[in-house]
């Protein structure tokens, strides 16, 4: 018996040309692209420079193609002062308007 009889023949498939991989990188690209909701969140006595970190944030949070919840933070006494709040989140999503729109209205959920 020689060698080459002793040693059965596998024929070998290319894995990159399979159909099973064309799937699965068509799953995996897929999962990579699905976007990623980012938070800000700001309170009604949030300073002016602070406020320009968070637009700054927001906008390579957008940049980088995730969305941005933008969150108003009351606490205590601030609740009374629920129009400041109203007024900085519309000033907010002006500022941002150039690179992005607005999916849901503003709405105040405890």
């Amino acid at each position: 018996m020689s060698v080459a009889q002793m040693w059965p023949t596998t024929t070998l498939s290319i894995v990159k040309k399979s159909p099973y991989y064309a799937h699965y990188t068509s799953h995996i690209v897929s999962s990579l692209r699905s976007t990623e909701t980012k938070e800000v969140r700001l309170r009604p006595v949030t300073e002016a420079h602070d406020y320009e970190v968070k637009v700054k944030a927001a906008e390579k949070f957008l940049s980088k193609g995730s969305k941005v919840k933008l969150t108003m933070q009351f606490s205590g006494r601030e609740m009374r002062f629920k129009d400041q709040g109203k007024e900085m989140m519309l000033k907010l999503i002006e500022d941002l308007s150039s690179i992005a729109k607005v999916d849901a209205p503003l709405s105040l959920k405890p």
